[in-house]
């Protein structure tokens, strides 16, 4: 399951979406090699992306504060 987080798998499959949606939506045959080669610099801008926002930008998670009652924590 680690596989389908990783930023490589979702640029793949961002990549073959936009390949497959674009070669229903032209019909021309002679384009396919037009539309491959966009596909691949989809994927690599979106590889891009995904590192960089997995890298420098951070979510910041709220702080829970906890209350101190002298009890147990059970």
């Amino acid at each position: 399951m680690e596989v389908l987080n990783s930023n490589l798998f979702l640029a793949i499959c961002i990549s073959l979406v936009y390949f497959v949606l674009k070669m229903i939506i032209e019909k021309n045959k002679d384009l396919k090699k037009k539309f491959f080669k966009e596909s691949i610099l989809i994927g690599i801008v979106s590889y891009a992306v995904l590192i960089f926002r997995s890298n420098f930008v951070s979510f910041e998670s709220s702080k829970i504060t906890t209350i101190y009652t002298n009890e147990p924590q059970f």
